[in-house]
């Protein structure tokens, strides 16, 4: 196949690549899906309230306003479906897949020293393992994802053109300047999708690093600028870093770590996402992975030994191999921001989008070395074809499991039935359908997996609850569980969960239990740094008193909420409602005009609410 003409194959490799994910367009929306697109939600796409969508959101720092933009755009033309939003990162996959194609072209042909045919069957081969692999799976058909996608497509914009600016042996200067203006544009937009865009010019010093000493192409002057670049950005993240420090302390206690044990974990969590690049297994790779201590068998030391041979070996091969070493680079710059010391989730496997490039490529490169030296050069391509075969069948069955959420459900929880969080999906899936005794052993297995987190067992809770099956000593574990354990996410959803099961009548259980649950997970102290998080329990805990008539005391908690976390205005607007409940009309309006000049204000959700109740004080 990579004997044809590159356009061809090319369009061979989309296609078939495209073939392979149609099935999990249909799959569901996983995880933090439906709590991350519901900014997408908007009613039309004026000015203002695009303006606020994007900057009222806390996806990010920095708000990540590209992809965001392209949710509401999905949203608004295609609807909300999952397969919306999967069929849109599909498209986006295969349009990453093509750029990568002509960023792998151009850094072989200037690092490879190979003929023209065989520099584009690297490239090729490059784009086709990278499109068809397996470790991708949960990153195409992870819908919020997009931002990883996005974030890619444009570095790999942003050094394509680099490229073109850096390789032009007769520049001019105003298609010089309008490359400029490309990259920039590009390595922005890179940024503003997800902030691992950052790491471009880390990308860029590697591949001035790469450059043979003897080469026409090597510029001293341009390595020193992007590595005075480099150091700048390092230097401001140190600073950010060290600003923020008390926060990411106080969140990996949270998530059941020190700083130096989850630094250590990382060496872990690299070594293994380079075994998942080299060599996939179907049931190491999941959505699921905070089992992962459990299950990779893999000590800190080999980690560490291992890691350090891999970067030193790219400082060894630099001037004899500097393709090898440049995908090496490459894998650790993608990590560089993520696998690190920042309090995220110590293992995902979407982070490895953009790093997987660069293995991938010193692997197809090793054997393009091997057979420039004559060896194996009859059974190395058909090796290489054997292994893009392997890759598209694995992808292939793992996207299968992904086109059903029953199947997605069972086969995450037949691969690891030490996830925690594995086993409480599966309990909320099944207690939707009826099978509450199932649901209920899915929670208890759960929360022995996990005891450090609340949410199973306010989720036992809840669910017996609503059967009518209520434990006599399930509301003092309860109590003790979120007095003691970490108040997670899912905690505070499954909260307001009970609190609205209450609201419906569909739980009978006191509401004095309801708020003691609201009092005891606001003093906990895995919240002293989660002021947004706060913020929503006061919310609650205003609806269980409004439930019990004290107005006055619910105004309190409304303005609690309304402070910790004031992008978030309906705590504003629940106070105007309660503030005409109680006949007090002077107070309602000077809240509807303080609401009025806030940010946010504008949305449509909002600015209807507000409408009528202005409506109601005239």
């Amino acid at each position: 196949m990579f004997q044809r003409s590159p356009p061809f194959t090319l369009f061979i490799l989309v296609f078939l690549t495209g073939i392979l994910y149609w099935a999990g367009l249909y799959g569901p929306f996983v995880l933090d899906d439906p709590q991350t697109l519901e900014l997408a939600k908007v009613p039309n796409l004026h000015w203002d309230t695009l303006w606020q969508a994007l900057f009222l959101n806390e996806t990010g720092p920095l708000y990540r306003p590209v992809a965001i933009v392209s949710f509401i755009l999905t949203d608004f033309f295609m609807g909300s479906s999952p397969f919306a939003y999967k069929a849109v990162n599909l498209c986006l996959h295969l349009l990453t897949g093509v750029l990568l194609f002509f960023v792998s072209l151009q850094v072989v042909n200037t690092l490879g020293r190979y003929s023209l045919t065989l520099s584009k069957q690297v490239a090729l081969l490059t784009t086709g393992l990278w499109m068809m692999h397996p470790l991708l799976v949960s990153t195409v058909l992870y819908s919020v994802q997009r931002m990883s996608i996005l974030s890619t497509f444009f570095m790999l914009l942003a050094f394509h053109l680099y490229l073109l600016i850096r390789l032009d042996k007769a520049p001019h200067r105003f298609k010089e300047n309008l490359l400029t203006l490309g990259v920039i544009i590009s390595w922005v937009f890179s940024i503003l999708s997800k902030e691992n865009g950052i790491l471009f010019p880390f990308l860029v010093l590697a591949f001035e690093m790469c450059i043979p000493k003897n080469s026409k192409d090597k510029s001293f002057k341009m390595l020193a600028s992007w590595a005075l670049i480099s150091c700048i950005l390092m230097a401001a993240s140190i600073w950010y870093y060290t600003h923020h420090f008390p926060a990411f302390e106080e969140s990996f206690k949270s998530k059941g770590f020190g700083l130096s044990r989850y630094a250590l974990l990382q060496s872990k969590a690299l070594v293994f996402y380079v075994k998942s690049i080299f060599w996939p297994t179907l049931p190491s790779l999941s959505v699921y992975h905070d089992d992962f201590e459990k299950v990779f068998n893999c000590s800190l030391w080999f980690s560490l030994g291992l890691l350090g041979a891999l970067l030193g070996s790219a400082f060894v091969l630099l001037w004899r191999f500097p393709l090898i070493s440049l995908g090496i680079f490459w894998f650790f710059i993608g990590h560089a921001l993520e696998s690190s010391i920042l309090p995220l989730e110590p293992v995902s496997e979407y982070r490895n989008y953009f790093p997987a490039i660069g293995l991938l490529l010193s692997l197809v490169t090793l054997f393009a070395e091997i057979m420039q030296h004559g060896f194996c050069q009859r059974w190395i391509p058909r090796f290489m074809l054997l292994l893009l075969a392997v890759f598209g069948i694995f992808t292939g069955i793992r996207i299968e499991s992904w086109s059903n959420e029953e199947t997605f459900l069972l086969t995450e929880k037949l691969h690891h039935p030490l996830s925690a969080r594995a086993h409480i999906e599966w309990a909320q899936y099944v207690f939707e359908r009826g099978d509450y005794k199932e649901a209920l052993r899915s929670l208890e297995t759960a929360y022995a997996l996990n005891p450090a987190n609340s949410g199973p067992k306010l989720d036992q809770y809840l669910a017996t609850c609503l059967i009518k099956e209520a434990k006599p000593d399930l509301y003092q574990k309860t109590f003790k569980s979120l007095t003691e354990d970490t108040i997670t996410p899912y905690t505070i959803l499954v909260l307001k969960a009970l609190v609205d099961s209450q609201q419906s009548g569909k739980c009978l259980s006191p509401l004095q239990e309801s708020e003691s649950f609201i009092d005891t997970a606001l003093v906990n102290p895995s919240l002293s740094f989660k002021p947004k998080y706060r913020a929503v329990l006061y919310q609650l805990k205003a609806e269980v008193l409004i439930q019990q008539k004290a107005l006055p005391h619910a105004i309190i908690a409304l303005d609690k909420a309304f402070h910790l976390n004031p992008k978030q205005l309906e705590p504003l607007v629940e106070k105007v409602q309660l503030l005409i409940r109680m006949h007090d009309l002077q107070g309602a309006l000077i809240t509807l005009n303080y609401l009025k000049i806030q940010p946010g204000s504008r949305l449509p959700a909002i600015n209807k609410r507000m409408e009528r109740l202005e409506a109601e004080l005239q």
